[in-house]
This record gives structure tokens, sequence and C-alpha cells, in this order.
């Protein structure tokens, strides 16, 4: 195949057209950059919340024990009837005799009952037992919840909110658009 005038300028025309689209097309996406501007006022953004701080408070809390005690009951009957049987059997004669050591017996009993009653005594003391309690304090504190931020570029001034303090610049998204739009563009 030949190459003629005719074809090499249909050829470097369709080269230029796509080196054109292309530089065009990139040039389109490239049209926003980052640049810094400066920062010139800085205030937090402060919200009161209400906070409740649990405390526990604990003491020692008397508490009164009272014992009764009758430890010789059991051991004075039991000797008292023993002691009451010995003299109802002497007193007592035949027949007779086993009634008296009986009725001997059950006084005895009851004479030793009534001794170890009379020696009952109440025993006290005193324990200390630990009691605890919750109780809350409540109080308000400041929490930041972001910075707003005043900012000048390009000698205009501009407001926005951080949610964290910035320092002497920003970076800000700069975009370039033709001011006319052709109306042959697309």
């Amino acid at each position: 195949m030949f190459i003629t005038t005719r074809n090499l300028n249909w050829l470097l025309a369709t080269v230029s057209l796509s080196v054109a689209g292309n530089s065009m097309a990139s040039h389109e996406y490239r049209n926003e950059h980052i640049e810094y501007a400066k920062v010139t006022d800085v205030r937090p953004i402060v919200r009161l919340i209400d906070v409740s701080t649990p405390r526990q408070e604990c003491w020692q809390e008397p508490v009164h024990h009272v014992e009764v005690r009758d430890d010789y009951t059991t051991g004075r009957t039991i000797l008292g009837g023993i002691i009451g049987a010995a003299i109802g059997n002497q007193i007592g004669r035949g027949r007779g005799n086993d009634a008296a050591t009986v009725v001997g017996g059950l006084a005895g009993a009851a004479v030793g009952a009534n001794s170890a009653r009379a020696e009952r005594y109440e025993e006290r003391h005193v324990d200390y037992e630990d009691r605890c309690r919750t109780t809350y304090q409540h109080h308000q504190e400041e929490r930041i919840d972001g910075y707003e931020v005043t900012y000048r570029f390009a000698g205009q001034e501009y407001t926005t909110v951080m949610a964290e303090k910035p320092g002497k610049r920003i970076p800000v998204n700069v975009q370039v658009r033709p001011a006319y739009q052709s109306p042959y563009s697309h």
C-alpha cells in the first residue's frame, strides 16, 4: 500500500483530533487542585452535658444480740430428781415405798428445775456489720463537639466546621472553570 498525500493528511488529522480530545479530557479531570488558606479565627463548639458520678458510702452499724443462758436446767432437774427419789425411798416403807420414791423424785426434779431457772442470765454483746449504699453526684461538664473555623482565601473570608482544631493553615480544594460557557461545549 502506498501512502498518498491525501491519506497522509487524513491520518494526521485523525491523530491530531485524538490528541486534542485526550488533552481536553485530561484538562476536564484536572481542573481541581489543593491550595492552602490562612486560618483567621477558631472557636470551639461547646455543649453542656449532665454527668452522674456514682459514689459508694460505707459505715459500720452496731447490731445488738441478747442470748439467754440456762446451761444447767437439765442437769439440775436430773440431779434434783435423783436426790428426791432417794429421800422418798428413805421415807416410805413397804408398798408405799415405791410411791414415796416416785413422788420424791418428781418433787426433787421440780426443785432442781426451779433452782436452775433462778440462775438464768442474759448475755448481751454488740457486733458491727458493714453497710453500704450508692449515692450519685450530679454536675455539668463542657464537651467540645468541633470547631468553627474562619479562613481567608483569595481575598474572601469563609467559615466551616471541623472535627479537629486546625493549625495556622488549612487545605482547600480549588476548582477552575470558565466564567463563560460556550454554546458549542459539551
